[in-house]
C-alpha cells in the first residue's frame, strides 16, 4: 500500500490598498487556464503562517508586510493536491510592487505570471480564486475590512 498524498499548509496574505487587492496571476498545475490569487505558499516547518506570509509576499511582490487577523480559512482538494488555506489580513510597511519568484523552481518552471493591486470592476470578468473570494470581495475591498470577520470554507 501507498503513503497517502501530504496535506500541504498554505499561507496566503490579504492586502487592500485603495480598495484594491493584491493578487497574482498563477499558472498551477491544478487548472488548466492562469488564474489571479492572493500571494501565499507553502509553510515550512518551524515556521508560523505569519512569518510564511510575510516571506512569501516578499518573494512574490516584493513588498514587506506586518500581518494581523486570520480573515478566510479554506481547504483545497482536487487529487493529488490537498491544502488547508489560512488567509491573514496584512498592511504594507515598505516595498515596491514587483514580481517575484518562488526559489524552489527554476525560471522555466515559475507559476507566478503577474502581480497587481485589482478592484472590484477590474475582476468582475476574472478568475479569482479561491471562489469564495468573489462573495467576500466588497468587504474585503471596503473601508470596513476591519469589521470583517472569520469566515471557514472548510468542507
Amino acid at each position: 500500500m501507498s503513503e497517502p498524498a501530504s496535506i500541504r499548509v498554505r499561507a496566503c496574505g490579504i492586502l487592500v490598498v485603495n480598495e484594491k487587492l493584491l493578487l497574482v496571476r498563477i499558472k498551477a498545475p491544478t487548472r488548466k487556464q492562469p488564474f489571479w490569487m492572493p500571494p501565499g505558499g507553502a509553510v515550512h516547518p518551524g515556521e508560523t503562517v505569519h512569518e510564511a506570509v510575510k516571506r512569501e509576499m516578499q518573494e512574490e511582490t516584493g513588498l514587506e508586510v506586518e500581518t494581523g487577523d486570520v480573515l478566510f480559512v479554506s481547504e483545497f482538494i482536487k487529487s493529488p493536491w490537498h491544502a488547508f488555506e489560512v488567509y491573514i489580513r496584512c498592511k504594507h510597511i515598505s516595498g515596491e510592487l514587483k514580481l517575484g519568484s518562488d526559489p524552489e523552481y527554476s525560471d522555466s518552471l515559475q507559476m507566478l505570471k503577474d502581480v497587481r493591486f485589482m478592484g472590484e470592476e477590474e475582476l468582475s470578468g476574472e478568475d479569482l480564486q479561491p471562489p469564495f473570494f468573489k462573495d467576500h470581495l466588497p468587504e474585503v475591498l471596503s473601508d470596513s475590512i476591519s469589521d470583517l470577520t472569520f469566515h471557514s470554507n472548510l468542507q
